[in-house]
C-alpha cells in the first residue's frame, strides 16, 4: 500500500510525488471515462488506496461562499462517488487561520476495510481532531399545570 512517505531522500521525494501526481492524474481522467478504469490505473501503478484533501480551497467566509453553488464548489470527494469506491474523510489539521481541513482516504471497491484502518490510522497517529466544545445548557421548559 502506497501512503505518502515523509522523511524520504529529496530525490526520492521527488520520485514518489512525481509519480503519485501521474497516477492521480490519470485516475481523475479515468474516473470520467469508466469506475473500471480508475481500478486499473490504481492496479497499474500498485496503489491501495488514494489520500486527498477533501476539498481544494479553505472554508469559505460567509461573503465567500457566494462565490461558489453546490454544483461549482471546488471539491475532490467527486472522485470517489464517480468511480464507486469507498472513501472516507478525517480531520487532517488546520489552515494558519485556524479553519478545519480534511484529507479522503479511497480504496479499491468493496474494501471498506482498508479505509477503515487507514482513517484509523492516520487518527490516532495525528490527533487533528478536536474535540466539540460541550453544548451549552439549556433552561428547562416550564411545566404544565394538571386540569384536574
Amino acid at each position: 500500500m502506497t501512503v505518502a512517505p515523509y522523511g524520504l531522500a529529496g530525490w526520492c521525494r521527488s520520485w514518489y510525488f512525481s509519480a503519485t501526481r501521474r497516477a492521480s492524474r490519470s485516475i481523475a481522467i479515468a474516473s470520467w471515462q469508466s469506475p473500471r478504469e480508475a481500478v486499473n490505473v490504481m492496479a497499474a501503478n500498485r496503489l491501495g488506496a488514494l489520500v486527498y484533501p477533501s476539498v481544494q480551497v479553505p472554508a469559505p467566509t460567509m461573503d465567500g461562499r457566494k462565490q461558489w453553488t453546490v454544483l461549482t464548489f471546488p471539491t475532490n470527494t467527486l472522485i470517489a462517488s464517480q468511480t464507486w469506491m469507498p472513501a472516507m474523510t478525517v480531520p487532517a489539521g488546520f489552515t494558519n487561520s485556524g479553519l478545519p481541513v480534511g484529507f479522503e482516504f479511497v480504496a479499491k471497491p468493496y474494501d471498506e476495510p482498508t479505509v477503515f484502518r487507514l482513517g484509523y490510522a492516520f487518527e490516532q497517529a495525528t490527533h487533528h481532531r478536536c474535540r466539540p466544545s460541550p453544548r451549552p445548557s439549556w433552561p428547562s421548559p416550564p411545566r404544565r399545570r394538571s386540569h384536574a
